[in-house]
């Protein structure tokens, strides 16, 4: 059989594989949400794609939290993803996120099948480690709370390991271009944890797979390579580095997160769920921080992969033997990097050796490194397939030696050698097969759904005003948000992994609490037994503040950048409209551009009369960085086709002459 149709056939069943693990998000029912308290709260930044459908550029801010901030700032989102866009675009945010997470599993399943497709293995060690990492607990597992972000994140990481094995052998435009395409997906593929965690891994682990006889082509290229990311991932950096400095959060110095380094690899055979629920070994119990398991069979045929390396010291790099020694290394230092830095031993190294304090305090915003362990799955699981086809090799090779002894020397001991060489590859088949439903069932703990409350709807209902003001759905409840999201409600508080410095969100006109509300709030009504608040008064979204201090309430109208206001006023006052004002909005009068006036809230003077007020989000960062990314796109795209190459122009051209002159 071609190998293209062994390689489709391959994948076929790795799609099939991952279906089967991923079953229950295959029901595409919107009544059946992912199970994990977070989930509806992480998929909310999805909507900046019906958003973009909806009313074009007005996608460019999310008006749907905190007072609002830029969407595409948003370093834990997960919205410009390639998976999640194609996803959106055609099945809708809530059912495109089930489908995006199937289509997640399968990619770190490609991802792991492409690098043992690099390693030379045989069949059965590439399907057996591309199904373990489509079950493994490093993706399964953090979605115990739902979040979409870090499965996503991880599975994207996977991708870079077999692009960047393939790069330090060719060293040409077309690896630079194909490993440039995988780590800006890491970029834009949300969280921050996994990218953290693969800048701080890959650059060291690369000094192994360096020759020193190419470090200028090295070079050059890994310029092209870095150029190349941040063109590709400009949509999100460009916007980020903005506004970066206004962004707070919560931190956490000690990392009390982090389990000594002993104990990180342990996770890796640990499959008992009850385990993670508790706080052996140094845990939170939290289980998505810690879960690896991928089972013995995997770490010990690693072991073996890893051993293979060590046998091998000494040989010349140039040579395919040295070559395939570096590779292997390098698969080791990268899995234990990935766990020491899990550890958190080299963050609390980086704290206090830095002497900037704008790096440090960014540093110890990663509240949670446990989940970085995660990198080591992909280059354990590339040396199992290497230890798993060892094993195979060194069965064959014996049964051959021993078959072609002489039949009268052939002893009892012989006959049983022979037996046991001809049975090996059978029973590791058995075993690596036993090994994939073991983790299924593990994974089986956390890839779960569960049906939304019948009441949510009428809940949303009764929160939603006649125009554009703030509300709260109950505080800490995260099945929520989406819906309310896609209901088109503001949520003064939502959930986000950061806030603005310095700024308060604005307060809420209606609210649905279970327990205490504020003074100034009345009951309105019960829901699905859900009380909901309503204010009396002063916490509009729009209204004008006049000299003597007297307020109008005007009317307004929100889709994400776009507010549209309208205010009929006796005498001149201050609009105020409870957004946050940052660099980027423009306001008009009456059709007439307007200043807007300095203040944490958008603010325009207005004189007496009928006004109708426009506030728009044109944020020059975000046309700066679809400007950049589009010309990453065209260099990619020349580099991936060889157009760069000497004569590869004047090649086309005669081809296109031939194909013109071609009888039809």
């Amino acid at each position: 059989m071609a190998p293209f149709l062994v390689g489709a056939l391959e994948l076929t069943l790795l799609a099939v594989w991952a279906g089967y693990v991923a079953r229950p998000y295959l029901n595409l029912d919107t009544q059946w949400v992912p199970a994990g308290r977070e989930y509806l709260s992480n998929i909310q930044t999805h909507h900046f794609w019906t958003r973009l459908l909806e009313c074009g550029s007005c996608a460019f801010w999310n008006g749907s939290f905190r007072g609002g901030y830029p969407a595409l700032a948003d370093p834990h989102g997960s919205m410009l993803h390639p998976l999640v866009a194609i996803t959106t675009l055609i099945w809708g945010v809530f059912t495109g996120s089930k489908v995006a997470l199937v289509a997640a599993l399968f990619m770190a399943g490609v991802a792991q099948w492409w690098l043992a497709h690099l390693l030379r293995v045989s069949v059965v060690a590439r399907l057996w480690t591309a199904g373990l990492a489509v079950a493994g607990g490093h993706l399964s597992g953090r979605m115990e709370p739902g979040n979409f972000g870090l499965l996503l994140s991880t599975a994207a990481c996977a991708l870079v390991l077999p692009a960047v094995m393939q790069y330090s052998r060719a060293l040409n435009a077309r690896a630079a271009a194909i490993l440039s395409v995988t780590v800006a997906s890491v970029a834009v593929s949300g969280q921050g944890y996994m990218q953290f965690g693969l800048v701080l891994v890959l650059p060291v682990t690369l000094l192994v797979l360096w020759r020193p006889s190419e470090t200028g082509k090295w070079l050059r290229s890994s310029a092209v390579v870095v150029l190349l990311t941040a063109l590709l991932s400009a949509p999100l950096l460009v916007p980020l580095v903005h506004f970066l400095p206004e962004f707070g959060k919560d931190t956490d110095a000690g990392f009390r997160s982090a389990q000594a380094f002993p104990y990180v690899p342990l996770n890796l055979v640990i499959s008992d769920p009850k385990f993670y629920l508790s706080e052996s070994l140094g845990k939170l119990p939290y289980p998505y921080l810690y879960t690896l398991y991928v089972g013995w069979m995997a770490v010990l045929m690693g072991a073996i992969g890893a051993g293979t390396a060590v046998i091998a010291a000494g040989t010349d790099p140039a040579t395919e033997r040295g070559r395939k020694r570096a590779e292997r290394v390098f698969l080791v230092v990268y899995a234990v990097g990935a766990l020491w830095v899990a550890s958190a031993a080299p963050l609390q190294w980086l704290i206090s050796a830095m002497p900037w304090r704008s790096v440090t305090s960014q540093l110890v915003g990663l509240r949670y490194p446990p989940v970085i362990a995660g990198l080591a799955v992909p280059p354990l699981l590339g040396l199992s397939a290497v230890g798993y086809s060892r094993v195979e090799q060194w069965a064959r090779e014996r049964y051959r030696t021993m078959r072609l002894k002489p039949r009268r020397s052939r002893g009892p001991a012989v006959l049983l050698g022979l037996t046991g060489s001809a049975l090996l590859p059978l029973a590791l088949l058995f075993a690596a097969w036993g090994s994939l439903l073991d983790a299924q069932r593990f994974s089986g703990n956390w890839l779960t759904v569960q049906r939304q409350s019948t009441d949510l709807r009428d809940v949303l209902m009764a929160l939603k005003t006649s125009d554009a003001q703030w509300v709260n759905t109950p505080y800490g409840e995260q099945f929520w948000i989406e819906p309310a999201v896609a209901f088109g409600l503001k949520l003064n508080l939502g959930t986000q992994g950061w806030y603005w410095k310095g700024r308060q969100p604005p307060p809420a006109v209606r609210e649905a609490h279970r327990q205490v509300v504020a003074a100034d709030m009345t009951l309105k009504t019960t829901v699905g037994g859900v009380p909901i608040w309503e204010a009396f008064s002063g916490r509009e979204y729009a209204a004008v503040v006049h000299a003597d201090g007297q307020r109008t309430v005007c009317a307004a109208l929100a889709a994400g950048g776009h507010i549209d206001v309208t205010c009929g006023l006796s005498a001149a006052g201050t609009l105020t409209v409870r957004e946050n004002n940052w660099s980027g909005w423009r306001a008009s009068v009456d059709g007439e551009a307007a200043p807007l006036l300095p203040g944490t809230w958008l603010q325009v003077a207005l004189p007496a009369g009928q006004h109708r007020v426009g506030m728009r989000y044109e944020p020059l960062d975000v046309t700066i960085g679809v400007m950049l990314f589009a010309i990453g796109g065209v260099m990619v795209f020349a580099m991936v086709l060889g157009l760069g190459a000497p004569g590869s122009l004047r090649h086309l051209r005669r081809s296109a002459h031939r194909w013109k002159r071609a009888p039809r």
